[in-house]
């Protein structure tokens, strides 16, 4: 069976998954702390076929623009006309989707060179997808077999497994 990786990522995080071959255990099995509200042992629910293998965070990508910044920029005229603009306007939502990118990129990049996986499914919102396109290096490009443009990142690993099966078959 191929190993196939899937990026779920968003311009803050970025989910690395991989289908399991194993058999589902019962969710009681695996879920040791009791951390759903209202979870009493009796529901037999098996656990998602999808691994999650890295949760990368980017904890300065979560903050708001105001702070990112600690003072107010310098003000110059603007082109042709007397009206005031600031000068330093910064794309932070670009910003950070290329920093986090560049995380997602390192991590992937050693886990080839390790022979980790051999194909990669990213999962994205359109301007991270966008992102993650014009950044992958080539050797990372030419592995990528399918590309979904929608923000999971935060739905649970079963979720995320339910919605890819029905986009990908």
């Amino acid at each position: 069976m191929t190993n196939t990786w899937i990026v779920v990522a968003d311009s803050t995080r970025a989910r690395i998954m991989s289908p399991s071959d194993d058999e589902p255990k019962e969710l009681d099995e695996i879920i040791h702390y009791v951390g759903r509200a209202g979870y009493t042992g009796a529901e037999k629910t098996s656990a998602p076929k999808f691994q999650e293998i890295a949760d990368l965070v980017h904890p300065i990508s979560q903050m708001k623009p105001q702070e990112l910044e600690t003072d107010r920029g310098g003000r110059v005229k603007g082109p042709g006309g007397n009206a005031p603009y600031d000068s330093r306007h910064v794309d932070y939502d670009h910003q950070r989707a290329e920093e986090m990118t560049r995380e997602i990129t390192d991590y992937l990049m050693q886990a080839h060179q390790k022979n980790e996986f051999e194909q990669l499914v990213l999962v994205a919102p359109p301007k991270m997808l966008g992102v993650l396109r014009n950044q992958l290096p080539n050797t990372l490009q030419k592995l990528v077999v399918s590309e979904i443009d929608r923000e999971y990142t935060l739905l649970s690993a079963q979720k995320i497994e339910q919605l890819l099966s029905k986009k990908m078959n």
